[in-house]
């Protein structure tokens, strides 16, 4: 599998950072402030990590949302056979969302394997991976659920639809 654009630029930026570090430490600058660079691109990564970590939390919500509407609308009266996804555009949807969620984890990954590679390691950071890994497999999962929940409903639906229409020809 070919790596994404954004581990290329990472790694890119990781591989600068690292020049940059040993410059300093070759001019005579102390260990302490030629990681300077490396902390720096560390703080930069946690906040975008809490960025994400916000942003696909409201997205895993909006998904649990839209499951527990079509869980309602799946228990009685007229609003069983709406929603039918018939040309299961939501399913790509919610299967695009999937991979993308998917991808976000392998390069949060791709990233602490890169620092960890750096020699760089920080409590913030790891708590953060993690917290931004968990949010992501909870709307990773909440969406295959709700892909599952969409399938039965057209089911049933269709089932519905066709007993109606049978029993409308046959009065």
């Amino acid at each position: 599998m070919r790596p994404s654009s954004i581990s290329v630029s990472i790694v890119q930026l990781l591989r600068t950072v690292k020049k940059i570090e040993l410059g300093m430490r070759s001019i005579g600058l102390p260990s302490f402030l030629a990681r300077l660079p490396v902390g720096c691109l560390c703080w930069y990564y946690c906040k975008l990590l809490d960025e994400k970590i916000a942003r696909i939390g409201r997205i895993g919500e909006k998904i649990r949302r839209w499951r527990g509407t079509l869980q309602e609308m799946g228990r009685e009266g007229p609003a069983q056979t709406e929603l039918i996804d018939i040309d299961k555009g939501l399913h790509a949807d919610l299967e695009s969302t999937r991979k993308v969620l998917w991808e976000l984890r392998e390069v949060c990954l791709d990233v602490a394997r890169m620092f960890e590679r750096l020699g760089f390691s920080s409590a913030g950071l790891l708590r953060r991976q993690h917290a931004f890994l968990r949010v992501l497999e909870d709307s990773y999962s909440s969406a295959g659920v709700m892909q599952e929940l969409l399938a039965t409903h057209d089911q049933v639906a269709i089932a519905l639809l066709r007993q109606q229409q049978s029993a409308g020809a046959g009065a």
